[in-house]
């Protein structure tokens, strides 16, 4: 928005006039007539073709009000800034009665709306300025409407369709105004009142009380006003003011009718009413305008009116921008329109300006329309309702896009790219083992296809500033209490709320997940290598370098290196837990290697008491040599008598041998024989299959033979039938062409004769090249037998290569 200077200003120091619109105009359409087309280019409007009417152009029906795209709504809709409290001043009343002048001057120019010299009405629809008045101490933006004048015959033909298109301007307005204003150049009598029964079918259409809650302020503004009021009833010594007479004199009166609903709705249905006058328009020092200056008083300098025009337009003025405090709101809170004017420090649940281009929709749909519009408030309710589900299904997706973003961009490792290894010495000697400590991590991601993982705290802290922003944009954007509860609900429970389902509970798991694996893989392959040379080698390292320096050094690497929610948890799985495990196996290891030193050492000590015992032993085993010999002839002639009952027993053992070899070789021999048998009958069969299958084969193969041969035959005949038809055929065509030519005159023998000639040589080149066609068909028949003769015979040597092999088989079996 920007701020507008003036030369001469009306409104007082807590307003100032900003340009919201970055289009070269000083007011767009809002609402136009479906009787007219709009220019966007040059902001004009001009009348549609007609298809029927009256004769002077105006349709016999009122016309259906629009919206107007790329104007008014979309200036509303791109309002910067976005959340700007909004209220609107309409106003209305009489066509050529003034009030583009008036709303005009809101604006401290003159021209802002359309002012023409003719009869003709100047505005149709309603049209929205391009500039706001901004109250500097509250920032409520203060736009003003000027209307289609009510009773234009250029409208609508006909008293139905004039007051059928009057209500729906001045529903328009209601549903849309702060401040309802309605300006006539009548004096306040009864007949005022005729101008306002479109009120009464506006109240017909919002019936409920509790719609009409939401009507605006009523200002009745009465142009070139100059007679003077009478003394009042009462108090004779005191005149009526303006506003006095008219609630006395002009409502409390007997009235039809129509103009007792009129009355019975300015005084209750409206949120106040009131009323004020503008003199006649006088130059300064009262002196008239010409006549061709009064059809044109947009043109005249504002310094050129008089001091009691100026006045009376300032005090309209400003009791419009006081009444216009409240912002507009929409919807069923009752906090809505409970908010004082008088006081700024809360604006309260008022509706932006993208709302409010939103409500101009269904404002269209609901003029249009026919019969009881439904309750007001609660279809207010539901467009807010159904513009905050829009917006808050944006920012969950946002939120989730963010969220899922920051976690795929994450690294999966720290240091992914600069992670250093440390190389540890197991022992003092210079033989000693050297362990190398770490994992190059890049190979780890790129082998394992490896995700981001974020880290628990980093996760949070994204998804917590992420939600703060967007739901300060909802509440920003949503005023309504009851709808930003359902929506902030409805977004915490998708997005970061702590139930199960949200977006961020999910998220965590796949973090979780995600962190698993990385550090599972980088945990197994770290301490892999270190448990195989411990376990290869126990002795090489003490228990007390290997929980310092060996453990230490793989904590470290993966310390730095891991991340996520799992890196504890896979650290005392993968690490911690084995490390405390092979710290006990090296303990154990070592323990029983002190055992096993110390049980050598006796085992030296037992075998140097062995030695002394071995002397010992000697002197007996000489005692006992001889001994031996005793025992040694003692054991020779038990030996002999051995023998000799082993030898009896082993000639009766072979005896039954032998007779058993007997029978078994008579058995074998039987079976042998009945093989053999077998095998004859089987070979025999063979050789009798072979020889059915060969001739099989040699007559399916003379059969294919002679059917070529017959059908070479038949196509031989065929084609020397054809050859003799075809010369018949010329040898007829050609007598019967010499007959003809006979028949003609004798100059034109020459002539027929070198035709008939040229006709022969055609014949005959044709006959030839038919001949020479059959004879290839012919030859590539003969080939086509030879490749059968040869198909013959591989198949002939197939069935003989077939009984060769089959008789190796018949050699073996006999």
């Amino acid at each position: 928005s920007t701020s507008i200077p003036t030369m001469v200003s009306s409104l007082d120091s807590d307003h100032e006039i900003v340009s919201i619109s970055k289009k070269p105009f000083t007011s767009l359409p809002l609402f136009l007539p479906d009787d007219v087309e709009y220019d966007p280019e040059t902001n004009t409007i001009s009348a549609k073709p007609k298809n029927g009417g009256s004769e002077d152009g105006a349709s016999k029906e009122a016309p259906s009000l629009v919206l107007v795209p790329n104007a008014g709504v979309e200036m509303l809709e791109t309002m910067k800034p976005k959340n700007a409290p909004v209220s609107m001043i309409s106003c209305v009343g009489p066509y050529r009665t003034g009030k583009s002048l008036l709303v005009s001057r809101f604006l401290e120019n003159s021209n802002a709306f359309q002012i023409g010299p003719t009869l003709e009405g100047c505005t149709r629809g309603i049209w929205i300025s391009t500039s706001a008045i901004k109250q500097k101490s509250t920032g409520v933006y203060k736009f003003v409407l000027d209307c289609e004048g009510m009773g234009d015959p250029l409208s609508a033909t006909g008293a139905d369709a004039t007051a059928t298109n009057d209500a729906r301007i001045a529903l328009a307005c209601v549903l849309l105004s702060s401040v309802f204003v309605f300006n006539n150049t009548s004096h306040p009598d009864r007949g005022s009142l005729t101008f306002l029964r479109y009120l009464d079918t506006v109240r017909k259409r919002i019936p409920a009380a509790k719609s009409r809650v939401k009507y605006p302020s009523f200002l009745w503004v009465f142009r070139d006003f100059f007679l003077q009021l009478p003394p009042r009833r009462d108090d004779p010594s005191k005149k009526y003011t303006l506003e006095e007479y008219v609630l006395e004199r002009v409502m409390h009166q007997n009235h039809t009718a129509d103009d007792k609903e009129v009355v019975d709705s300015l005084l209750n249905d409206f949120n106040d009413f009131h009323v004020l006058s503008i003199g006649y328009p006088k130059r300064k020092e009262g002196l008239p305008f010409q006549v061709e200056e009064m059809s044109m008083l947009g043109d005249v300098a504002w310094t050129e009116f008089d001091d009691t025009f100026q006045q009376d337009m300032e005090m309209v003025i400003k009791y419009c921008l006081k009444e216009a405090e409240t912002p507009f709101a929409l919807g069923n809170e009752k906090k809505g329109w409970n908010w004082s004017p008088r006081s700024s420090s809360k604006l309260g649940n008022y509706a932006h300006p993208s709302v409010i281009a939103k409500w101009c929709e269904t404002c269209v749909e609901l003029v249009n329309s026919e019969g009881v519009i439904p309750n007001l408030p609660d279809l207010q309710h539901q467009l807010l309702k159904s513009m905050a589900e829009e917006q808050v299904t944006k920012c969950i997706e946002e939120y989730k896009t963010g969220v899922q973003t920051f976690l795929d961009s994450s690294d999966a490792y720290n240091n992914t790219g600069s992670a250093e290894t440390k190389e540890i010495k197991l022992g003092n000697d210079s033989n000693s083992t050297k362990l190398v400590v770490g994992v190059e991590l890049g190979s780890i991601v790129e082998e394992l296809k490896l995700k981001g993982v974020a880290d628990a705290d980093s996760l949070v802290e994204f998804s917590t500033e992420l939600s703060t922003k967007l739901k300060a944009e909802l509440t920003e954007s949503i005023t309504s209490p009851s709808i930003l509860k359902d929506v902030m609900e409805l977004y915490e429970s998708s997005c970061d709320g702590s139930n199960k389902t949200s977006f961020l509970s999910q998220i965590d798991q796949e973090n979780y997940q995600r962190s698993q694996t990385a550090c599972d893989s980088l945990a197994q392959r770290l301490y892999a290598p270190i448990r195989k040379t411990i376990r290869d080698d126990p002795n090489q390292v003490s228990v007390y370098d290997f929980e310092t320096k060996v453990l230490g050094a793989v904590e470290q690497f993966y310390g730095d290196s891991a991340r996520g929610p799992a890196m504890d948890e896979t650290l005392l799985q993968f690490i911690k837990d084995p490390g405390d495990a092979d710290a006990v196996f090296l303990a154990t290891v070592q323990e029983r290697q002190v055992l096993l030193n110390k049980a050598l050492e006796a085992q030296a000590n037992l075998e140097k008491d062995i030695e002394e015992k071995l002397a010992n032993l000697e002197s007996l085993e000489n005692d006992l040599q001889e001994t031996k010999e005793k025992t040694k002839k003692e054991m020779e002639t038990m030996k002999s008598a051995h023998d000799q009952a082993m030898a009896k027993a082993m000639a009766e053992q072979k005896k039954k041998e032998e007779e058993q070899l007997a029978a078994l070789e008579n058995e074998m021999q039987s079976k042998l024989k009945e093989a053999e048998k077998t095998l004859e009958a089987k070979e025999e069969l063979r050789v009798k299959e072979i020889g059915n299958l060969k001739e099989e084969a040699e007559k399916r193969l003379s059969v294919e033979v002679t059917t070529r041969e017959e059908r070479l035959k038949k196509e031989k005949e065929a084609h020397e039938a054809e050859m003799e038809r075809l010369k018949a055929e010329a040898q007829k065509k050609m007598e019967e062409e010499v007959k003809a030519a006979e028949r003609k005159s004798i100059e034109e023998q020459e002539k027929i004769k070198k035709e008939m000639e040229d006709m022969l040589a055609e014949a005959e080149r044709k006959l030839q090249e038919e001949i020479e066609e059959k004879q290839e068909k012919l030859i590539e028949a003969q080939k086509t037998i030879v490749d059968k003769e040869q198909d013959n015979e591989q198949l002939l040597e197939r069935a003989e290569l077939a009984e060769s092999q089959a008789c190796p088989v018949t050699c073996c079996c006999s």
